[in-house]
Formats: C-alpha cells, structure tokens, sequence
C-alpha cells in the first residue's frame, strides 16, 4: 500500500483554508443553482479552485478562490473574451459564467396564455345566460380585473416557484458539499 503525504498546516493556515473552503463551497452550490455543473477543485491554506462547466455547453473555466484582507476574492477566464476577470460577490461570477435568462419574454408568454385562457373560460361561462350582453355591459369591468387579477397571481406564482427552487437547489448544495446552511439574502 503507497503512502501518501499529508499536509501539516499552521493554526493561521488552517483557519485561512477553512475560510476558502467556505467561499468556494458557497460558490460551487450558487453556479450549481443557475445549471452550470460545478465542483470543487484543488483547496490549499493559499488558493482554492472551482471547475466551471458553463450551462448548455461544453466551456469549461477554472475559478481561483483567494483572501485578500479577509473576503474572497474570484478570478477567471471570462469564456467569450479570453480576458481575465476578478469579482468579489458570487453574482458576479455568476452573471459573467452562468447569466440567467431573462424573465421577460417567459414572463410575458405565459401571461399571454393564462390571460387568454381565462378570458375564454370568463366567455363560456357568461355565454349560456339569456342575458349576457347585459350582463357583460353591466359587469364587464369586473369580469376583466378579475382576468387581470387572477392571471397576476398565478404568474407572479410561477415565478415564486422557480426563484425557490432555485433558492432550495442551492441550499441543497450547501448542504451536500459540506458548507453551512444558506443564510436567507
């Protein structure tokens, strides 16, 4: 059986890396939360490594994690440009590997189609009644911010939903790498 070498670390030391272990854990779990594939790389009391899968590609970039006065500091290869680039925050690092896709046009899609639908089921409903010129002529507002209502809630639902489950996936992460639990932001 091979023996191998363990690493005899200062107090200093083992302090410094238990903090870039932290602030590369937290940064691998948020990466893993917008789909790109993520996993902690080498980790010394100096430096420590994130492998960076971009999301729907191949791209691949490493993500050196420092202290520099007590706070992480990120550097990478920005994947478009070559360039290097350093953040200080996670998001930055993520808008610049991972950048989520806009909300809007998912947004005003499925507004598009909950709205229409409700209007549809708001006209045959009304559609039997003996009297449904006069009932819309009547009440023709409130049918229509009840439409509007209805479809703001299960939108702004939807959305809800997809912001924890991001939210939970990354705490999930945490979890699972060995960091500790995700503070609510």
């Amino acid at each position: 059986m091979a023996r191998t070498r363990t690493a005899t670390y200062s107090p200093e030391q083992t302090a410094r890396r238990a903090q870039l272990k932290t602030a590369t854990i937290g940064l691998v779990a948020h990466l893993r939360s917008y789909d790109a594939k993520a996993a902690m790389g080498r980790l010394t009391p100096d430096h420590g490594t994130a492998k960076v899968t971009l999301p729907g590609s191949r791209l691949r970039c490493d993500v050196d994690v420092t202290l520099v006065d007590g706070t992480p500091r990120y550097t990478f290869e920005d994947p478009v440009t070559r360039e290097p680039c350093t953040a200080d925050d996670v998001r930055t690092v993520q808008r610049a590997l991972a950048p989520a896709p806009s909300p809007w046009p998912r947004v005003v899609v499925r507004t598009l189609v909950v709205g229409l639908a409700l209007a549809a089921v708001a006209a045959l409903a009304i559609w039997p009644l003996e009297a449904s010129t006069d009932f819309v002529k009547h009440h023709g507002a409130v049918l229509a911010v009840a439409v509007v209502g209805i479809t703001a809630i299960v939108v702004g639902g939807l959305e809800l939903r997809r912001v924890r489950r991001r939210r939970r996936v990354e705490r999930d992460g945490l979890v699972r790498l060995g960091g500790a639990a995700a503070r609510r932001r």
